[in-house]
């Protein structure tokens, strides 16, 4: 009985030595942070006044914080001043909405109509 109950032991060991191992793999290999929480920031970006589409989106873990890389369209006619601006802006509401992001990093592009974003 005593063998068996040590492969049992030491397979309840592996299994966690396992999960330990490939959460922390994930951790360094940059998982993002899911399609819920992707989904919560496009939302956010498509409903801040001056954005006029989302290019890209990309997200790491950092932890238990997140990074924010985006790509976004405004309208082509701004300065780079209002541009910027805008951009500022949604860093700020993300932030404020989303307390488990750490850094944002936003890029402006000027919107044309071959940038639309057919996906989001």
């Amino acid at each position: 009985m005593d063998p068996l109950a040590s492969i049992v032991v030491a397979l309840f060991v592996s299994k966690v030595g396992l999960d330990i191992l490939l959460k922390s793999a994930n951790e360094l290999m940059d998982l993002s942070i899911g399609k819920e929480y992707e989904d919560k920031i496009i939302s956010i970006v498509k409903n801040t006044q001056g954005v006029e589409d989302v290019l890209d989106l990309r997200t790491r873990k950092y932890g238990s914080m997140a990074y924010v890389d985006l790509v976004i369209c405004v309208d082509k006619n701004l300065t780079v001043y209002k541009g910027h601006d805008i951009a500022s802006n949604l860093e700020d509401i993300i932030l404020k909405n989303m307390d488990f992001i750490k850094g944002i990093t936003v890029h402006v592009e000027p919107y044309l109509n071959e940038n639309k974003n057919s996906e989001n």
